[in-house]
């Protein structure tokens, strides 16, 4: 039997702001808007298979908002989200893509980054909770998944999508001994799908391209701390042109210039939040990692996470 979760039980008046509590058990924190919060309702019943855990559910009209200050706040995005309409629409937009998602269609959401959803009135849904070091190394990141239709036109989201709805038909007949089993098959059919889609429209790459890859961003990461660090540095130091290296990033959805950036932020960012790095400026953090104007640093720390690197380390400083 799965385990069940319903407001009705609650008086009109509780239930909504219950579910905000509720809410960040069920994934990750988040910030939600009801047009009529004392009509609200919401059920849900969950099943565990393997490491996958799935929620079919019915609910109200709702605005959800993963907002930066969300993720930063937050303890925990060790899942990604996997989520179908049975019934009605969700738009859903992250990593500057948007989509409509309808029944037989379903979408990826990765709590590292900031995200919309907007369910439309009394729908129902399928989820599944996919935890992350279950996610094959080779498909890399998530960021070029999110935000976009997995629908019936390539063949894995549809046999995934197939699968998904299947099983949730059946799952109180299924026994123990078989959960383990199923788990592993639908995980392998959503990473497949996401494989697929992300895929779409890049060639393939042979092993040597491969390994070229992983050497050059290697080369990379090894010298973010140098501001004269170029591409023509590192595709002199593997022997090929830097339209070679800009063409192996560009396999993968990265540029040059963008992976580097997001690198030294990420650098900075750590070391933001380091206690034991409290009383080193954060001009001196920027320059460690490679950054050469303060300024530049502070604003492009901001328009990747919502709020300063001078609030983000009181924040982070704060909960030690």
């Amino acid at each position: 039997m799965g385990n069940q979760i319903s407001l009705d039980h609650l008086p009109a008046p509780r239930r909504f702001d219950h579910f905000r509590e509720l809410s960040t058990l069920l994934f990750v924190p988040v910030s939600l808007r009801s047009d009529d919060p004392m009509t609200f309702r919401f059920a849900r019943t969950e099943k565990t298979f393997g490491s996958l855990s799935f929620g079919v559910g019915k609910m109200s009209k709702l605005h959800v908002a993963r907002t930066p200050r969300d993720v930063i706040r937050s303890e925990s995005d060790a899942k990604i989200k996997v989520t179908m309409p049975l019934t009605g629409t969700i738009q859903v937009r992250q990593d500057r893509r948007e989509a409509l998602i309808r029944p037989g269609e379903f979408y990826v959401n990765d709590p590292a980054r900031p995200y919309e959803e907007q369910f439309s009135e009394n729908m129902t849904y399928l989820s599944v909770h996919v935890p992350k070091n279950s996610i094959p190394s080779r498909l890399g990141g998530l960021e070029h998944s999110t935000g976009l239709k997995f629908g019936a036109d390539l063949p894995s989201s549809k046999i995934a999508r197939d699968f998904l709805v299947s099983l949730s038909t059946v799952w109180e007949e299924i026994s123990e001994a078989s959960e383990s089993h199923l788990g592993s098959i639908a995980l392998d059919l959503i990473m497949a799908a996401i494989s697929e889609r992300s895929n779409r429209n890049a060639p393939q790459t042979d092993t040597y391209q491969s390994a070229q890859f992983h050497r050059a961003k290697g080369l990379i990461d090894g010298r973010l701390q140098d501001p004269t660090l170029s591409l023509s540095q590192i595709a002199a130091e593997l022997g090929v042109s830097t339209r070679y290296i800009s063409y192996l990033l560009h396999q993968r959805g990265m540029s040059y210039r963008n992976y580097v950036l997001a690198q030294r932020l990420l650098r900075a960012k750590n070391d933001l939040s380091d206690p034991r790095l409290a009383n080193r400026a954060i001009t001196t953090i920027a320059y460690s990692w490679g950054f050469s104007d303060s300024a530049h640093f502070s604003r492009t720390f901001k328009a990747a996470h919502g709020i300063s690197p001078r609030e983000y380390r009181a924040f982070k400083l704060s909960a030690c």
